[in-house]
């Protein structure tokens, strides 16, 4: 039977400590990539293969013990205020997220804001470079189809849902689509028929037009023979919103604009003994508004597990085939909508 190659015997033959050769094997910082490469390299010419139980081992070790700081993971922030990321709930979560797991796996996270004076791509490249930060989240951008001049051969990269482009990065969101729906099933069992969309064209497009496919597939599902068109506005107009109201009718409405309900009783309109009212992503700690919540926490958290893995394999650059991993929302029932049919 033949010997299994231990990561001593890498040691000898690449003339190394063998704590270095697990470094590299980890695809660590703490090394330079021309190390990396070679210790890599003798490695899988010697036949090495990782030792399943030991490498359960050591993330158990991980889970249990101190954790050491391994590396730092970048946070790019392409917006022009770049407060205005994480003034948007959602967005803030998966900061939140991703930080929570980065520590809990020795990393630390970095925000770098490229419209700070001073930054621009080249700029924020070389400061990466300088520091050998090599793992990189892409919140989402400002507005649909934004793209970044930068280059990411060198890099291993994640992006935060459908607004970066062109679409050529691994990226972890909300799975939008399920979340409409989601939204319409509920409303539909405790009794809404005419239920109305109203959404912010931007939005919509950002999340590659996934809530307004899952509103008309619910009302095809459904057989529906009274459909309340939805609005899309990629420019708000209370006027516009106003005529919709009062030729089709909703007994609810679907809707990213949080200030509705407040928009709707300056109509003489009362949420919900009027229409009802769901929001398509309702914060953490609200308990009133009814709506989905898109498991922020979850997204930032299963982003950097993805990165991690990305910069443990030596994954760097644009991957060939971009993978997308989407995380399901629940239901608040809230206090916004009401219940229509006995329930059951």
């Amino acid at each position: 039977m033949k010997q299994r190659v231990t990561l001593r015997d890498i040691a000898d033959a690449a003339k190394v400590h063998y704590s270095t050769v697990s470094l590299a094997l980890r695809n660590s910082p703490r090394l330079s990539p021309d190390v990396r490469k070679r210790v890599k390299d003798i490695a899988e010419k010697m036949g090495y293969v990782p030792d399943p139980m030991l490498s359960a081992l050591n993330a158990y070790r991980k889970t249990t013990g101190s954790v050491h700081y391994q590396a730092t993971l970048a946070w790019i922030n392409n917006w022009i205020n770049p407060k205005e990321l994480r003034s948007i709930d959602t967005f803030n979560d998966y900061f939140l997220g991703a930080s929570q797991r980065a520590r809990q796996m020795g990393y630390e996270i970095e925000e770098f804001a490229l419209h700070d004076p001073g930054m621009n791509p080249d700029r924020l490249m070389s400061i990466l470079r300088s520091r050998n930060i090599q793992g990189l989240l892409l919140p989402p951008q400002p507005l649909p189809r934004t793209g970044i001049d930068f280059d990411f051969s060198r890099f291993a990269t994640v992006a935060f849902g459908y607004s970066f482009y062109p679409q050529i990065l691994h990226a972890v969101t909300n799975h939008q689509m399920h979340s409409m729906m989601l939204s319409l099933e509920n409303l539909y069992r405790v009794g809404y028929r005419r239920i109305g969309v109203f959404l912010d064209g931007f939005i919509d497009e950002k999340a590659d037009h996934n809530y307004s496919m899952a509103y008309w597939l619910f009302n095809r599902k459904q057989h529906l023979r009274s459909v309340v068109p939805p609005l899309i506005q990629s420019k708000r107009s209370d006027a516009e919103l106003s005529r919709w109201i009062n030729k089709y009718h909703p007994d609810v409405i679907v809707t990213h604009f949080l200030d509705l309900p407040k928009k709707l009783r300056e109509m003489g309109i009362q949420v919900p003994q009027d229409i009802g009212f769901a929001h398509l992503s309702v914060s953490r700690d609200n308990k009133t508004v009814s709506g989905i919540y898109e498991n922020g926490t979850v997204i930032g958290m299963t982003a950097v597990d993805l990165l991690i893995g990305m910069l443990q394999r030596g994954e760097l650059g644009v991957p060939e085939i971009p993978i997308r991993i989407l995380v399901e929302s629940v239901w608040n029932p809230g206090q916004t909508t009401r219940q229509l049919l006995p329930s059951k």
